[in-house]
């Protein structure tokens, strides 16, 4: 358990700060937390991983795919559901630095991105599958 971080006898989630905990053995309250709330800081740092590191931003037109360019991972997989379709990503890192994007293996639309310096993938939304597989490999 992440917050709160003071003593080990604690009921809310690692995502949540609690309205009020306590640890008092004399009194029988061992750290259940009554009400707990979302800290704003959790949607902050799942759009962070989200957008910065697995690459999808979200567009009204469609969507980019750009992991970054110092991905920490040597693959990854995401899966998600996008305009209520079945949307798989999947990252490999071959060490061949060119990276590769395809479409349900198809070749997609790229892009440079100056900004944050890396190719990314575009994708429209009316030219959506039911299922749509996207591949990267660096």
């Amino acid at each position: 358990k992440i917050l709160p971080f003071t003593h080990d006898m604690i009921s809310c989630s690692p995502y949540v700060m609690p309205n009020s905990y306590g640890d008092n053995v004399k009194l029988n309250i061992d750290g259940e937390s009554m009400l707990d709330w979302q800290t704003g800081s959790s949607n902050v740092v799942f759009k962070i991983i989200l957008r910065f590191i697995f690459g999808f931003q979200a567009e009204y037109k469609g969507f980019f795919i750009q992991p970054a360019n110092w991905i920490p991972f040597k693959d990854f997989q995401l899966d998600m559901i996008y305009q209520g379709k079945s949307l798989q990503i999947r990252y490999e890192n071959k060490g061949e630095g060119k990276r590769t994007f395809l479409i349900n293996e198809k070749p997609g639309v790229i892009v440079f991105d100056e900004i944050m310096n890396v190719e990314k993938l575009w994708v429209d939304k009316d030219n959506l599958e039911e299922v749509i597989r996207i591949s990267i490999v660096d």
